[in-house]
């Protein structure tokens, strides 16, 4: 079985995550300051999803690219950056959910 997710794929998956992680950024910025004032302990771990995504974003985007130029090491490309993804979606993922 051969799993290997086009490397495109992964660029726009990560510039897809890397643009909602500004928009969740300004989001957290400028909508959520009643839920902040409340338990400011969701500002510090909300900052940290935003700025945890943004991360993983740039690096699915290095991946994509490299996967391009790169043909040989398909599989090793998918494998890391699924992942990226699922840490992503996890780490994230999850504080969003305790934020909202």
């Amino acid at each position: 079985m051969n799993f290997c997710v086009p490397s495109k794929v992964w660029l726009l998956l990560g510039a897809a995550s890397g643009a909602s992680s500004v928009l969740l950024g300004a989001y957290g910025a400028h909508g959520l300051e009643e839920i902040f004032n409340e338990v400011p302990r969701k500002r510090t771990a909300y900052g940290n999803a935003v700025d945890y995504q943004m991360i993983h974003s740039l690096l699915l985007v290095v991946l994509g690219f490299f996967g391009l130029k790169n043909k040989s090491g398909g599989m090793l490309v998918s494998l890391n950056a699924s992942l990226l993804s699922l840490s992503i979606l996890l780490f994230s993922g999850s504080i969003y959910l305790w934020v909202f």
